[in-house]
């Protein structure tokens, strides 16, 4: 047999398919548009969302490494370089420290990699890192509280700068870069700033007696664990600390935000390919008879699913780039619209994550056409020819001289195509379940409940901090009790407690293994065991008395503050971890020990202003603080300010200009945090909501899709019911009743089944949140209810109603043989 190179014709045929069948080709490319939408913006809101939350940890850290190494031989340096586990080593080095009134700058040089790894902390960088011995690399925040001015290349700066015998003395620099300090706003009174290898030279300052190294450890290695086996080749000393900083990368969080968006990504293909799979199904059963002569000609099967792919290929050429360049646009309207400026400051709109999407899409495409395009090639011309897609099944029928009951045809017609129906139930069930879950978890989104339990009072002041000489933040503690009682003066205020606070240090023992099962991400526990001190925290007792009152949640049983060797944790930390029943804590400064009793969890949210510490923080009552403490004077860490409702904004206001005289502090109040919670929630609702939405849409595309093409495969069969005495009006009856049938079977499972899902992964969220409050979205599914009912009982109706523009006669006579 001659091979012939027919793949033009196919292609031709292809064409020419794809023109005749309009009303099919406009449904599959709103599909497959959608599709692809959907793809596109859920790929770049994850990913974007995946490197957010890593810049965020990254900042929070100050820099991209893992693990630092304070002052680091030039041997340990060596022996790390050369370790296979290790993917790069930044060393830094404080080569000085200015200090102009209240202000404080810290000058360091780092090494290429140093500066590599804090580039996602400091973003975005301009300029270049300084090279000459007079040149410097500060903040933009420095440069405009020292300037007046914007940064700009060759701006000099003159700053006092301490020389070897400790006098200040002002030296001129020039600014050659600048960057974006995301601590600056918690503490403008500490600034960073990046000197030269030149300017390090020119001091007596080492790595080792003045600095720190950098480790970033390579993808998949835990870095605690590798922490505990370097420190043994590299041989750490008792004043060296050898620890993890606070970063996901590589961790199980991070892994399991990339599961959540590649089981998304499955569900989203889940629902095109149902769509996309029945309106090629739906078309090519409403044509297997041209198909069929096709193949009475000699078209072989190979080439018939040819036929059919290249009219899928076709049309996905138009839509998914359309539906890529609606989720572009839509993100830089997300971005312009500033609903979440943080999250659209590091936005990346990556051709990598278009193509992957694209690719994704079009695997959606190849997938739902390989099925109907197999049916195809697989079927014989004399099928085709009585081809009905109906399964006659042999069941008993009842005679009757008053025919049928419309209502019992209508719903043996819904069930005689088994795998129609199958997937118009599945794909509005599916839809409408996702809607429900989504809008769900939305509406639990209690920020009032959040809001009363991150915070204890309307206005919380703290105190700022510092970057101290071993580069580690401490606290500035300016807060005083000349202060409190100013700010008890303020006209609206109705209480102001403050939270008194003092160091304590524990031996670490197996005792604790749950604390440090909580904390061993970020520490290993030989370090622990070496670092294991922290804070106790106390309120005098009428205050505690009356943040008891106020708290809904109720209070554990064993709690007894009279109780003055009994300790507590925040109610927030339990199921996180729990301390032993008794242990032995030590005062820093008298060395007294004293034994304590774990005395359970406090319902309120108290946080100690120490944060370089590893034990965890005590609460106790006033009495025991005032003996552990002895003659030490307890310093003020918080101070807690109730307020008269609708006085938020006055009172916030007069304790800033009273502030102004004390120092600086951090000052937070719920109605700010409400705010940002509320704008996130509005930003959540749009992005969760309108992919339930177009979920749900998909869905319902399925059913109209089902539902139009169906009545049109049965025109001759409703032809020949009025032919045969069936008035127009109890066809039009018995369609809407076989609409409403569906409607009614798919919203039953949604309101039962589906709720229980959607109840399931409420319950799935609050295990994590701890502060959301179940309630059924009613309003959104009934209305959502309404509009499938409404869409299930007219589309039928308006199709049957366009049908009967023909006479029964030519109904009769088209596509007869």
């Amino acid at each position: 047999m001659l091979k012939v190179n027919n793949r033009k014709v196919i292609h031709t045929l292809s064409k020419r398919l794809l023109k005749e069948n309009k009303s099919r080709n406009k449904v599959a490319l709103l599909a497959i548009i959608l599709t692809s939408f959907m793809l596109s913006a859920l790929i770049l809101f994850g990913m974007n969302a995946y490197r957010f939350n890593e810049v965020n940890w990254i900042q929070s850290a100050g820099t991209a490494a893992d693990a630092y190494l304070t002052n680091p031989t030039e041997l340990q340096l060596s022996t790390l370089d050369k370790s296979s586990s290790v993917e790069r080593i930044g060393q830094i080095t404080q080569v000085a420290s200015s200090d102009m009134d209240d202000d404080r700058f810290e000058l360091s040089y780092l090494s290429k990699e140093a500066f590599q790894m804090k580039q996602d902390a400091l973003y975005p960088i301009k300029g270049e890192y300084p090279k000459k011995q007079n040149e410097i690399m500060l903040s933009v925040e420095s440069v405009n509280h020292l300037t007046g001015s914007t940064p700009k290349k060759g701006l000099k700066i003159e700053l006092p700068i301490s020389d070897k015998h400790g006098n200040q003395v002002m030296q001129e620099f020039i600014l050659t870069g600048w960057f974006t300090d995301p601590l600056a706003s918690n503490n403008p009174l500490t600034s960073i700033g990046f000197v030269s290898k030149a300017y390090l030279e020119s001091t007596n300052h080492t790595i080792e007696n003045n600095g720190y190294a950098d480790v970033q450890f390579k993808r998949g290695i835990t870095a605690e664990d590798e922490i505990e086996r370097l420190e043994q080749q590299i041989k750490t000393l008792d004043s060296q600390a050898f620890a993890t900083y606070f970063n996901l990368s590589g961790s199980s969080d991070q892994m399991l935000m990339l599961v959540g968006i590649g089981v998304v990504i499955l569900l989203i293909m889940f629902s095109g390919y149902l769509l996309i799979y029945n309106i090629f199904y739906l078309s090519i059963s409403h044509d297997i008879r041209s198909y069929g002569l096709l193949k009475t000609i000699g078209t072989t099967a190979k080439q018939l699913q040819q036929i059919i792919r290249g009219q899928a290929l076709s049309l996905s050429v138009i839509g998914i780039p359309i539906g890529s360049a609606i989720a572009i646009a839509l993100a830089f309207g997300f971005a312009l619209y500033g609903g979440l400026p943080n999250f659209f400051r590091y936005w990346q709109v990556q051709l990598v994550l278009i193509i992957l999407s694209s690719f994704f899409a079009f695997m959606t495409v190849l997938i739902s056409v390989w099925k109907p395009a197999r049916k195809v090639g697989k079927i014989s011309p004399v099928e085709a020819t009585r081809y009905t897609d109906i399964k006659i099944q042999n069941k008993k029928t009842k005679l009757t001289t008053h025919g049928g009951k419309i209502g019992k045809m209508a719903w043996r017609n819904i069930f005689r195509h088994g795998k129609r129906t199958t997937v118009v139930f599945m794909s509005l069930f599916f839809g409408l379940t996702t809607f429900l879950s989504v809008f769900t978890v939305v509406e639990s989104l209690d920020i009032e409940n959040y809001v009363s339990r991150t915070m204890v009072s309307d206005i919380e002041m703290r105190n700022s901090y510092m970057i101290g000489d071993d580069g580690e933040f401490e606290p500035v503690y300016n807060l005083s009790s000349k202060l409190i009682n100013e700010v008890k003066a303020v006209p609206g205020v109705t209480a102001v407690m403050p939270q008194y606070e003092s160091k304590y240090k524990a031996e670490f023992s197996d005792e604790f293994s749950s604390y440090y099962n909580w904390a061993k991400d970020s520490i290993s526990k030989a370090d622990l065991a070496k670092r294991f001190e922290g804070e106790i925290i106390s309120l005098e007792s009428e205050d505690f008395e009356r943040l008891f009152s106020i708290q809904t949640s109720e209070i554990n049983s064993n709690i007894d503050l009279p109780k003055s060797n009994t300790v507590y944790l925040s109610q927030s930390l339990e199921g996180t971890y729990e301390l032993p029943s008794h242990f032995d804590i030590t005062h820093p400064i008298s060395g007294k020990e004293y034994k304590v009793n774990f005395g359970g969890y406090l319902p309120i949210s108290l946080r100690s202003s120490g944060i370089n510490h590893w034990a965890p923080t005590l609460i106790v009552p006033e009495k025991f603080m005032n003996t552990f403490n002895g003659k030490v004077q307890p310093v003020i860490g918080s101070v807690y300010v109730s307020v008269e409702k609708g006085k938020d904004k006055e009172v916030h206001q007069q304790i800033q200009q009273i502030s102004e005289k004390y120092g600086d502090f951090q000052i937070e109040t719920k109605e700010a945090l409400r705010d940002n919670l509320q704008l996130s929630k509005i930003a959540i609702s749009l992005i969760g909501g309108g992919f339930s939405v177009l979920l749900a849409l998909i869905g319902i595309v399925n059913f109209i899709n089902i539902m139009f093409t169906g009545i049109i495969n049965r025109k001759q069969e409703l032809s020949v019911l009025e032919s045969i005495g069936m008035t127009r009006k109890q066809v039009n009856k018995m369609v809407a009743i076989e609409g409403a049938y569906y409607a009614m079977i798919s919203l039953g499972l949604v309101w039962t089944l589906g709720n229980g899902i959607a109840y399931g992964l409420f319950t799935l969220f609050n295990s994590v949140s701890k502060y959301a409050v179940y309630q059924f979205p009613v309003t959104p599914m009934v209305l959502v209810s309404l509009v499938v009912v409404i869409i299930c009982v007219t589309v039928p109706l308006l199709t049957y109603k366009k049908m009967t523009k023909q006479s029964i006669t030519e109904r009769l006579q088209e596509n007869m043989y």
